[in-house]
């Protein structure tokens, strides 16, 4: 009867302890975490694994702009309303896009079909394009803006080996 007694309470004791850290942070807790972050790294990942890059390029049409022989830009010449050329960039049939990333449309393309692919792996590095709308050049989307270098240092480079030595950093980079 004792063993009884004694086996029943150790039940009841670890029933406690999981009931415990379900509720207050335990593996309940963990295991919330755990598919959360997953699902936010599936999304992010998605048009990496070429699942989003498919819906993008179904989204827009484009074809080169040539002037001489040579690609100038990427005339968007039709746009699925709705889809994730319009949602993400806020292209518009007409648009000529003139740089993808850091890249030129006239200095890096050679073909329309080199710059769309150029487009679909900016749009799933969300990465800002520049187009030519209505006599203007705009960057798309909005709130992404193109990467800026590092502030320039105008100084020689002596000079910053000196001002190194001498200042210890007291002294921001940029000037004598």
């Amino acid at each position: 009867m004792r063993a009884a007694f004694g086996l029943v309470g150790l039940l009841v004791g670890v029933a406690v302890l999981i009931a415990w850290w379900g509720i207050k942070g335990g593996v309940g807790d963990y295991t919330q975490t755990t598919l959360k972050t997953g699902k936010q790294v599936q999304e992010e990942l998605k048009p990496l694994t070429g699942a989003g890059m498919r819906d993008f390029r179904e989204s827009i049409s484009i074809e080169a702009s040539t002037a001489g022989g040579k690609t100038v830009a990427l005339l968007v010449t039709d746009i699925k309303p709705g889809g994730l050329a319009e949602a993400f960039y806020g292209l518009k049939t007409g648009d000529a896009i003139v740089q993808i990333g850091d890249l030129r449309v006239k200095d890096q393309m050679t073909s329309g079909e080199e710059g769309f692919d150029y487009l679909a792996e900016a749009y799933g590095r969300k990465q800002a394009i520049v187009v030519s709308r209505d006599d203007k050049e705009i960057v798309l989307p909005q709130a992404v803006q193109p990467t800026a270098g590092p502030p320039r240092d105008d100084r020689g480079s002596l000079q910053r080996q000196l001002d190194n030595i001498t200042n210890a950093g007291q002294r921001p980079p940029g000037g004598n």
